[in-house]
């Protein structure tokens, strides 16, 4: 209870994009450095593999397996946070509040639509990694077939990463995110009504890969666009504290339906929905260039 319930999610929320972006957006001197969310989750196409093909080591394989190389992060860490004075993106600023710098950001209309889009984007996140595995076992497969699927879709959310982060220096940032909330409306209409063969689900998965972790950088960007660096951080946790209340919602609320109707579709079509709202708030930004 304590390690699951109160230390892993605390870490994980203290090293989350807002903290991280902010360090690489102050290192490097354009846009490119969004691309960098693709790193973080470069272990989530090994763990379902090793939690399902490599039973014996179910719990603690995994555990030293992606544990030590984040102990071996360190020096990098602290090379990054290094204090540099003549960085070109961390111009002295004015010091404020948390309070302030949100209370002034929720007064903002398009924080207001990007926090909206990144709570779909939450809740669209914990079906796949709450209910899509087992999903994927009610159309037939395997566990092991099941998570050689997911380890392919783990490996594509980090070529979806980079490829946003990239587009993001080529084109409006908010056109991007509205195209990848649109894509999810298809992805969730398709897996409804479309027959589940193979060939359909692992075109379902590769979109859905390059597609999954694509909103974040377009997201941090137009954050970086209205507020600047000094306050990406407190913005972009802010943001990413809906995004997890999103996961809960999804999580919770799927499972009441699951179990209640003993189908999927219904949390797919409430994805839809939401991913509608999404898409149409994330056009309505109004970009900086």
């Amino acid at each position: 209870m304590l390690s699951l319930g109160l230390l892993l999610p605390a870490g994980t929320a203290a090293l989350s994009f807002g903290l991280l972006l902010s360090i690489a957006a102050g290192q490097v001197p354009l846009f490119p450095d969004f691309s960098m969310p693709a790193v973080g989750w470069a272990p989530r196409f090994l763990h379902q593999f090793c939690r399902e093909c490599l039973p014996l080591a179910a719990y603690w394989g995994p555990c030293f397996f992606l544990g030590i190389p984040s102990l071996m992060l360190l020096p990098l860490a602290f090379w990054l946070c290094r204090h540099k004075t003549n960085s070109p993106r961390m111009a002295p600023v004015v010091r404020e509040s948390g309070r302030s710098i949100i209370f002034s950001a929720l007064g903002h209309r398009n924080y207001i639509f990007l926090i909206l889009a990144f709570f779909t984007c939450g809740f669209h996140m914990s079906i796949l990694e709450t209910h899509f595995f087992n999903q994927l076992l009610t159309f037939g497969f395997s566990r092991e077939t099941a998570a050689i699927l997911f380890s392919v879709y783990g490996l594509l959310t980090m070529v979806g990463s980079a490829l946003s982060g990239l587009l993001c220096c080529r084109i409006s940032m908010k056109n991007l995110l509205g195209s990848i909330y649109a894509v999810r409306i298809i992805l969730a209409i398709m897996l409804i009504i479309m027959p589940k063969m193979m060939i359909f689900i692992i075109t379902f998965i590769i979109i859905l890969g390059l597609t999954s972790d694509s909103t974040v950088s377009p997201t941090a960007g137009l954050i970086l666009k209205d507020f600047g660096v000094a306050k990406l951080p407190t913005l972009f946790g802010l943001a990413f504290l809906t995004h997890q209340i999103g996961c809960f919602s999804s999580a919770w609320i799927g499972g009441i339906l699951v179990k209640t109707t003993g189908v999927f579709e219904y949390l797919w079509l409430c994805d839809a929905v939401l991913s509608a709202m999404a898409s149409t708030v994330s056009y309505l930004v109004r970009e900086k260039y």
